[in-house]
């Protein structure tokens, strides 16, 4: 998670009690590593490869972040690539004010999680940045 937000003291403990991770994104380097070390103690990660929470709602390229942890982990890794539709607009989206003022506010907003097929750790971006795209369809 990023920096900014896992530092927020209400959330940190909850997140630490999650096994969630810090990235500061200047200085990726400790998290990276503390990722390598998850996947190769058979941990399943959940990593958010474009970076950065969308600011216009599209779909962002991925970072090359996600390729060196597939590089640098000894373990055989299996990369399952996932979309998250229906959360921009939300009140927690980063969507411009005027965006989120025409969703209705409600707690129960549907939201869709679709799952692709699973790659081996030899995905590289651009397959992965492929098959996430087909899922936002």
């Amino acid at each position: 998670m990023h920096a900014e937000y896992y530092d927020w003291p209400v959330l940190r403990t909850v997140l630490k009690w999650f096994s969630v991770i810090s990235i500061q994104p200047t200085s990726s380097r400790g998290a990276i590593r503390n990722i390598v070390t998850a996947l190769e103690s058979n941990k399943a990660i959940g990593l958010f490869p474009e970076g950065h929470i969308s600011t216009d709602g599209e779909f962002a390229p991925l970072m090359r972040g996600f390729e060196k942890i597939l590089k640098e982990t000894g373990a055989e890794v299996v990369v399952v690539p996932f979309a998250i539709n229906n959360m921009w607009g939300d009140l927690l989206s980063l969507a411009p004010r005027s965006i989120r003022k025409q969703q209705k506010f409600t707690l129960r907003r549907p939201v869709e999680i679709h799952f692709g097929t699973s790659m081996d750790s030899s995905a590289g971006r651009v397959e992965v940045a492929k098959a996430i795209s087909q899922m936002l369809k």
